[in-house]
């Protein structure tokens, strides 16, 4: 079998080491790891980038889909549970037969 690399985010890494050490030596002594401006200016830009009133930033994907299916129905937990344990059973899947 031969592996197949991902995703190789190396060479632009380097590019941008400066600016990602620059950001997290900021976050690092502003103690502020979650909220805050930066955040918030996140999702400003965000919202502005994709041309909407609003934009939220979430710690993880599980985040994300939970946040999207709460919205989409109006209620939470139960359905949003369901289809975060179909989401999962298909990435399985997928990773299984790959």
């Amino acid at each position: 079998m031969t592996n197949v690399p991902l995703l190789d985010l190396g060479p632009q890494n380097r590019a941008l080491e400066a600016q990602f050490e620059a950001a997290f030596r900021d976050v690092l002594r502003s103690n502020m790891f979650i909220m805050g401006p930066r955040l918030e200016a996140f999702e400003k830009d965000c919202a502005a980038f994709l041309g909407v009133k609003h934009a939220l930033g979430v710690s993880s994907g599980t985040d994300a889909l939970l946040l999207s299916e709460e919205t989409a129905i109006g209620r939470y937990p139960t359905e949003a549970v369901q289809v975060l344990h179909r989401v999962a059973l298909e990435a399985e899947a997928a990773i299984d037969h790959a």
